[in-house]
């Protein structure tokens, strides 16, 4: 991987605008605040699992963790981590 997922969804996220300074990752709704909306979420979903060898299902879109940055982030992460515990045979 050649980006931290951290780095990767507020990357994209900004990609319509900068994310204030202050702003809090776990309950900022970046849907409602317009920085990612309907056409670019399938987007940024696709981008993703692409980037990150990883599916999301669709519970996961519809939870309202997806709706915050931290959300996602850790959505992903796990399933990252997930992916690397099974391809070494941990947890199996």
């Amino acid at each position: 991987m050649d980006m931290p997922v951290e780095k990767f969804v507020i990357d994209f996220i900004e990609q319509k605008g900068s994310l204030p300074d202050d702003i809090d990752l776990d309950s900022f709704d970046y849907i409602a605040s317009g920085h990612v909306d309907s056409m670019r979420l399938m987007r940024f979903i696709i981008d993703l699992e692409s980037r990150f060898g990883i599916e999301i299902d669709d519970a996961e879109i519809e939870s309202p963790r997806f709706r915050t940055i931290a959300g996602v982030i850790g959505i992903v992460s796990e399933k990252v981590d997930n992916r690397g515990k099974s391809a070494m045979g941990v947890g199996s």
